[in-house]
């Protein structure tokens, strides 16, 4: 809000430097860019979107890639828990961990030697189940 307030209040400003303008609004333009909902950084469908509509694009784009697993943060899940999903190629580790905050708990993922353990505060440690293999865009246990 701050930002967007700031960037309305840029082109009234009094001034002649018309190059600290400009720079100042790409300036602006890419913090507005960061915080928004497009942002890769932010983006939330691996956590939201119905695994039967972005499975099978995901799946392709991973196997095309090379990519093994995924582990994605900025979207918490009402549990406050680490999830998986695709496949269990998808990990979701974000779990709110600031609890005066946002309510949740502190929790980390440990990768070692191929293998994922999901550590929250108050819990034993959980061993995650291995992903599929996917070859071609399609998951193969």
């Amino acid at each position: 809000l701050e930002i967007q307030k700031e960037r309305a209040a840029i082109p009234m400003r009094d001034t002649e430097d018309t190059k600290r303008k400009e720079e100042l609004e790409k300036f602006i333009d890419l913090l507005t860019w960061l915080v928004s909902a497009d942002n890769p950084t932010w983006y939330g469908g691996l956590a939201e979107q119905p695994e039967q509509t972005l499975g099978p694009r995901l799946l392709s784009m991973m196997a095309r890639l090379k990519i093994e697993t995924i582990v994605a943060g900025h979207s918490a899940m009402p549990d406050f828990q680490i999830h998986q999903r695709f496949d269990n190629r998808v990990i979701l580790i974000d779990t709110e961990m600031l609890q005066p905050a946002f309510g949740g708990k502190a929790s980390a993922l440990e990768i070692q030697g191929g293998r994922f353990t999901a550590h929250s505060t108050g819990q034993p440690p959980r061993v995650l189940p291995p992903h599929a293999a996917v070859t071609g865009g399609t998951a193969q246990p």
